[in-house]
């Protein structure tokens, strides 16, 4: 009753918010002192004046390499079968590399593979003497424990020592020759951190969302196109390996209109192929399968609430479908919705009846995602952060200590910056709650590589920064065990990935191999993340160091620029941090969603959680803050430097392009590609607030000025879109079009790239002075909020019938209003 009182509520003041905003919107937004308003800068073009920027080469001769003609391999029976076909593969297609025959000549490698139980369980073991004539290279690892074989890291550890590189998931890159460093090759390690893990948010159309659930791309039916898949994902569990990674789990999902195939044998078993496939090659594999939440077509433990005897009926029922598919563990959500709960006894009965069945039953364990959203507190619970009313995301807390915690955060934000997002100042309550945390049960850190929800990949933008968050965080982290008494961390990290396109792989590839060396020798987090940039990108070879320097200068740019933006640092310390004045606010998208809870936000009483940080409007006057000309200027002086940064720093990477190794061609186009079109993007907001600025001015013949180079820009971009999906590594039609799949969204997860679709509406709200909030909507809320239609859903129909009684066409807020084609 508490949750449908509550959507009822929403609802409504979203109906009296459009009405209000009606009366309202033939009304000019209303500045203070426009006299202080200034244009920005000389919208002439910069390039001309930028310099080149090509960094000093590190001290010391490059590396001499050994060319390698023929290798000869030698595996252990503990050496997985798949994984000896896979290198087989790889290395067959290695031009004028003979795999195979008598290796006695020069040139010639023997590579000998096996596991060694006197090696630590995930420590791994490269030795190769120089030598002339043919070397002998010894690839050894520990034996790992349950599902996890460290051999298969071992052995991608060697491939990469021969020219390859492990970057794109889907696609490796092969060396156009073999070769070894001629030097003495002697590796040994040991992991930082114990559980290393990927998180596939298969609740947004991303790569292998269809594949994880079940489907083929042609939908349930589609077996030929299920199975089709399969290749792909040894791809995916050999990069898992040549970065490092033990875990990779998914959400998966369900919806009452494919209930059948949902709940089905069949479904059932191609799982379990997928989990079979996994554990071959050494890895463990776990679902998300939330208790009861409903967002996004969840396939949920729980779904009719009801007595705690019933909902035990459920989980049982529903573990014990999950647990046929040989899984090796469980990721939870606590939450209805990713901002409502049930009663927190509720929420903890049911915690703690999960831990207890997995473990009495199969002998396997839950981890449960601690969120950051905030508002939610519960009275009579103390909070083990701060004492006060319970924060209901650390209910976890209070349970079994068999189940698991994976304090989360979102965006690139870290530990230790401000993160205007999910109503939070900052993450410091989610970095406490890790340290009480600790020891008590196990914590694997899950921050995110990814948003994708108007945010990031989707507009797209080019951010080399969440790579950077997250090394910082781990080595956080670590200095944070050194300050305990008893030396004490977290047990793992599981990385929440959203799409690999637009170099988004970058973040991914960092982030896991941090986990397995946060390079803590190397004292600065910058110098830090330059050598791991250096490491990750030693497939460009003499050009690593040059374009290492240059993507972390990107990346510091970036921090600067897009997290604390035209706010003086000292006012993360004051608690006055301002997100209107934060470059993130003005270059990720803008969905009618989030029009929407701005406007609702303005109604007394009102406290809807804005998920992103929040931009200066202009829109018809729906700040909530007094504008300023002090403040129009802090912006526009903001979104001019980021017009400047970004298309210098493009400017650079385009400059190194003589330098580029040929085996690399192919990555570096994609980074100059993912930095151009951010930089166009920088260039197309700062061109619209112009064109603000210019009508609050009533300068028309500016505004028709700055409208024809939004478009001008926009044209621009798509060319560079254009361009690009040429070399996605997964089909267009899949990842770029408006297509049926199982998550609520109609369309993959590029598409609003492939039709520049938030750049439109950008330029259709601002240029295009469209009044609408909900104009050119792409998504049905009710569908992403509850798993039904708007058609389908009550409310939905009572919502469609107020079009008969106002002046709003309700289906503009309800249903989708922009083509597929557009």
């Amino acid at each position: 009753m508490r949750l449908a009182t509550t959507r009822i509520q929403g609802l409504l003041l979203l109906f009296l918010t459009i009405i209000f905003q009606q009366a309202d919107g033939a009304q000019s937004s209303v500045l203070n002192h426009r006299a202080n308003i200034s244009f920005p800068e000389s919208d002439s073009m910069l390039r001309n004046n930028i310099p080149s920027f090509i960094p000093l080469w590190p001290p010391g001769k490059p590396t001499t390499r050994q060319p390698v003609e023929r290798i000869c391999l030698e595996f252990s029976s503990e050496v997985p079968a798949v994984l000896r076909a896979e290198t087989m593969t790889l290395l067959s297609h290695v031009p004028n590399l003979v795999v195979g025959g008598t290796c006695n000549g020069e040139n010639d490698l023997v590579m000998a593979v096996s596991v060694n139980d006197e090696l630590d369980d995930e420590e791994i073991l490269l030795h190769c003497p120089a030598q002339d004539g043919a070397r002998r290279l010894r690839v050894m690892s520990g034996g790992g424990h349950g599902a996890k074989r460290p051999i298969g890291i071992a052995m991608t550890r060697a491939l990469r020592l021969l020219g390859f590189a492990f970057l794109h998931p889907l696609s490796p890159n092969v060396p156009g020759q073999a070769s070894l460093p001629i030097d003495d090759i002697d590796i040994r390690e040991t992991p930082h951190l114990s559980i290393r893990g990927i998180h596939l948010h298969t609740m947004h159309p991303i790569e292998f969302t269809d594949f994880l659930n079940g489907w083929g791309p042609e939908g349930i039916d589609d077996d030929e196109g299920f199975h089709h898949s399969f290749p792909a994902w040894k791809n995916f569990l050999m990069w898992m390996h040549a970065n490092g990674l033990n875990r990779v789990q998914w959400v998966l999902l369900w919806n009452e209109q494919w209930a059948a195939f949902g709940d089905s044998s069949l479904r059932q078993s191609r799982l379990k192929e997928i989990v079979g496939l996994t554990h071959a090659f050494g890895i463990e594999a776990g679902i998300d399968a939330p208790v009861s939440f409903q967002q996004q077509n969840a396939f949920r433990l729980i779904r009719d609430g009801g007595d705690i005897e019933m909902e035990k009926d459920q989980i049982r029922t529903h573990v014990d479908y999950l647990m046929k598919t040989d899984i090796d563990f469980l990721a939870l959500e606590i939450g209805t919705t990713e901002f409502s709960h049930a009663p927190p006894k509720r929420i903890l009965a049911r915690l703690n009846y999960i831990a207890s069945y997995l473990d009495d039953t199969y002998r396997k364990r839950a981890t449960v995602k601690v969120h950051v959203s905030s508002g939610q507190r519960t009275d009579g619970w103390r909070d083990p952060v701060d004492g006060k009313e319970l924060n209901v995301n650390f209910i976890p807390w209070y349970a079994d200590k068999r189940l698991g915690v994976m304090p989360h955060s979102v965006a690139y934000y870290g530990l230790s910056d401000p993160a205007p997002v999910y109503g939070n100042a900052n993450f410091a309550h989610i970095a406490r709650y890790i340290q009480r945390e600790i020891g008590r049960r196990e914590v694997l850190w899950y921050p995110e590589t990814a948003y994708w929800c108007s945010f990031d990949v989707d507009v797209p933008l080019f951010l080399p920064l969440y790579a950077e968050r997250r090394m910082n965080d781990l080595r956080f982290l670590a200095r944070q065990k050194n300050h305990r008494e008893d030396r004490m961390g977290i047990d793992g990290q599981v990385i929440f990935s959203s799409g690999w396109e637009w170099a988004y792989w970058l973040g991914d590839v960092v982030a896991a191999q941090a986990a397995w060396d946060p390079m803590l020798e190397i004292p600065n987090d910058d110098d830090a993340f330059v050598a791991m940039l250096q490491r990750v990108l030693a497939v460009f070879e003499e050009s690593a160091y040059a374009l290492a320097t240059q993507l972390a200068e990107v990346a510091f740019k970036e921090r600067s620029h897009l997290i604390t933006g035209k706010n003086d640092i000292r006012h993360t310390i004051d608690n006055e941090f301002d997100s209107t004045l934060t470059g993130q606010a003005y270059l990720e998208g803008i969905e009618p969603l989030d029009e929407m809870v701005a406007h609702l936000n303005h109604l007394p009483g009102a406290t809807l959680t804005p998920t992103q940080p929040d931009r200066i409007s202009l829109l018809n006057g729906n700040d909530s803050r007094t504008l300023t000309g002090a403040r129009i200027n802090q912006v526009s002086c903001l979104l001019s430097e980021m017009k400047l940064d970004f298309a210098t720093q493009q400017y650079r990477l385009t400059r190194l392009a003589p330098a580029i190794d040929r085996d690399a061609l192919e990555i570096y186009h994609e980074f100059v590609d993912a930095l151009h079109i951010t930089a166009l993007r920088a260039e197309q907001i700062q061109t619209l607030y112009t064109w603000k600025l210019a009508q609050l001015h009533n300068n028309v013949k500016r505004m028709t000025k700055m409208a024809t180079r939004s478009i001008e820009i926009m044209n621009r971009a798509k060319t560079v879109v254009h361009n690009r999906e040429l070399f996605y590594r997964t089909p267009v039609s899949q990842i770029a079009t408006w297509r049926g799949n199982p998550t609520a969204y109609g369309f993959g997860y590029l598409w609003t790239v492939h039709s520049l679709y938030f750049w439109h509406r950008d330029h259709l709200r601002i240029a295009g002075e469209d009044p609408n909030p909900c104009a050119a909507n792409i998504y049905d809320p009710f569908l992403l909020a509850f798993g039904q239609t708007s058609s389908d859903s009550r409310m939905g129909k009572v919502l469609t019938l107020l079009s008969s009684v106002t002046t709003l066409n309700w289906h503009s807020c309800l249903e989708i209003s922009v083509p597929p084609d557009w």
